[in-house]
């Protein structure tokens, strides 16, 4: 008789793969502008690590090793980045969105994120962008971080 097993096999069995991280440029006009933009929402959540443009390491490591417990490894993480082109092709080169979503969510998304930049703004806050695959982080909070993610 054989039995059934629900859920991932023996992860010493698995290879992991590691999450890829990219990390934007310090800016301190950029972030200056972020944090003067997003006062209210720091008052309301209380919290002075929001939205910051200072991530720290400790934070990353808690995201990618959320993200590589799950099995999540082709979630990209952006700290602190604009970069729409890197955005736009991640939108068409990602293997878990149709053509239709990619031509509809894809492009809209993609021309939200160019013409107002959240690493400039801090519109959105952190998010997570399902058309690219991609996690955007701007603050230093690790739970704030994973609050929503996958």
């Amino acid at each position: 008789m054989s039995t059934i097993s629900f859920g991932s096999e023996d992860s010493r069995l698995q290879p992991t793969l590691k999450v890829e991280v990219s990390r934007g440029n310090e800016s301190p006009i950029a972030n200056g502008l972020r944090n003067l933009c997003i006062i209210p929402q720091k008052i309301l959540f209380w919290n002075s690590k929001l939205c910051s443009g200072n991530v720290s390491d400790e934070t990353i490591n808690r995201v990618t090793t959320f993200l590589e417990e799950k099995g999540l490894s082709d979630v990209g993480v952006n700290v602190n980045e604009y970069d729409p082109f890197k955005n736009i092709s991640r939108v068409f080169s990602n293997p878990h969105t149709n053509t239709l979503s990619k031509c509809t969510f894809g492009l809209l998304s993609s021309l939200a994120y160019t013409l107002l930049p959240t690493k400039y703004l801090g519109i959105y806050l952190d998010n997570y962008d399902f058309t690219s695959n991609n996690i955007h982080l701007y603050s230093d909070d690790p739970d704030l971080a994973l609050l929503g993610r996958c």
